[in-house]
């Protein structure tokens, strides 16, 4: 016994129980496993799939099916189903649809409102231009009063088509209108037919 050496308490060294080393273990995975399902889970689907960009690419044609998604990511027509029901696929489209559609018709609106505007002004700056050249010319020949005439009587209906007024207006339209908008007497609506009358004569 006097022989034998006596080990001191510092040169033993503790072993972790196999408990403590099972715990310890669980609380590892548990720390790691959870969060990173649920990183997945965010962004990627089965097969690791990327949800924003499969939806995106169903939002951007109406021709497009959830089998079309389904057979460009690989996965079943159930699960793509699926997850477009989640997410309400089918409204989202047809909602960007008719924003995009509100948009067109309202873009298309204020076009036609600025060509409107553009012709009615070319059309005016051809009657004042041919009226300029009418007026201030001496001695036009016929064929150049012609031309002249006929370049204002193309600027005044087309101002009257863009506004929507008519350009062949019926006698019985102008004595109707006399009649009713300005309440004339009736001897002055004969003696205006009978103008008429003589005129086309």
């Amino acid at each position: 016994m006097d022989n034998e050496e006596i080990k001191q308490p510092e040169d033993i060294k503790e072993t972790p129980s196999t408990n403590e080393s099972v715990i310890s273990d669980k609380e590892s995975t548990n720390s790691e496993g959870p969060n990173q399902e649920n990183k997945a889970s965010e962004s990627t689907g089965p097969k690791g799939i990327d949800w924003i960009e499969a939806k995106a690419y169903y939002m951007e044609s109406f021709t497009r099916s959830y089998s079309d998604v389904a057979k460009k990511y690989g996965v079943s027509m159930t699960t793509v189903e699926r997850r477009g029901t989640d997410e309400s696929w089918v409204k989202a489209r047809k909602d960007l649809g008719e924003r995009a559609l509100v948009e067109f018709e309202e873009n298309k609106i204020m076009e036609i409102a600025n060509a409107n505007k553009n012709h009615i002004a070319l059309f005016r700056s051809l009657q004042a231009h041919s009226a300029r050249k009418l007026y201030n010319s001496k001695d036009l020949k016929p064929n150049e009063i012609s031309s002249i005439a006929a370049a204002i009587k193309v600027g005044i209906e087309g101002e009257r088509l863009v506004l929507g007024l008519p350009n062949n207006v019926s006698k019985s339209e102008i004595m109707g209108k006399l009649s009713t908008d300005l309440n004339l007497p009736e001897d002055t609506l004969k003696k205006m037919d009978s103008f008429f009358k003589d005129e086309s004569a």
